[in-house]
């Protein structure tokens, strides 16, 4: 058996502490680490159609299992749809700036992202179309597809977008609920018995859900998603630029408005 000298065995003790401490402070930054940034959105699986219950409620209650999107699938998306007579519309369809958002209800993001879009149209008037499409995550969010139902139901009575600024308004301050959705819908005016009816029918379930379904062909995967001229938006972007929790520039959605108006001249 080798002897080793007092001075080699101290040097042997000291590297094998260096290669220990190294080890423990990477697993404490790995389990430190953050994963998603503040501005993400509510990720979401929605099922394909074949696997879907016949009703469309049923249907509705498998749209939200959590999932993270790799990059490829977000390099994937395609060009969505463009703005038909089903949806609700602020703004002309030959504005040179059409934004197309799926969106829910019961959805913090979301919430923040309805004031950055309405900050766009405020700034930038008939320069830009704000086309609102659903994509409740009801697995995750109580009240999805109650004030989806709301929406549209509101919608009959021409107020589509008076109870959307008010379910929004609610989300923002965490008091969404069916309560709270009633009240919203006797403030802005709308006649309780035809809308009362509406939602005991469940009459929009069928088009929320093809919504939700039709999104999935655009590789939507989360709320908010927004498409800018055909451009993907993933997420809650701010209105101005900023960054993002991995340092990353994240121009925000004026600079994307600007960028296209510059083009188009």
């Amino acid at each position: 058996m080798m002897q080793l000298d007092n001075k080699t065995k101290f040097s042997l003790a000291l590297g094998l502490i260096i290669v220990i401490s190294a080890a423990v402070l990477a697993v404490q930054q790995a389990t430190n680490k953050k994963a998603v940034p503040t501005s993400a959105p509510v990720i979401a699986n929605v099922p394909d159609k074949t696997k879907t219950d016949s009703s469309s409620t049923d249907a509705l209650k498998n749209i939200a299992e959590p999932v993270m999107p790799t990059q490829a699938e977000i390099a994937s998306i395609k060009t969505v749809r463009s703005t038909d007579g089903t949806d609700h519309v602020q703004g002309s369809t030959t504005a040179p700036v059409q934004i197309i958002v799926y969106s829910d209800f019961d959805c913090e993001y979301c919430a923040t992202f309805a004031q950055t879009l309405a900050q766009a149209k405020q700034d930038y008037l008939d320069k830009v179309t704000i086309t609102f499409r659903h994509f409740p995550l009801v697995g995750m969010h109580a009240s999805a597809l109650p004030a989806a139902n709301a929406s549209e139901c509101a919608g009959e009575q021409g107020k589509f977008w008076e109870m959307y600024n008010a379910l929004y308004a609610a989300t923002r301050i965490a008091k969404l609920g069916e309560t709270q959705i009633s009240d919203d819908a006797k403030k802005i005016g709308l006649d309780m018995k035809k809308y009362n009816a509406c939602i005991a029918a469940g009459k929009y379930n069928d088009k929320i859900t093809k919504q939700a379904e039709e999104a999935k062909t655009f590789n939507v995967i989360g709320a908010p998603t927004a498409f800018i001229n055909g451009q993907i938006i993933i997420g809650s972007n701010p209105y101005l630029d900023g960054v993002g929790s991995d340092d990353r520039k994240i121009d925000g959605i004026k600079t994307i408005i600007d960028r296209i108006l510059a083009q188009a001249k």
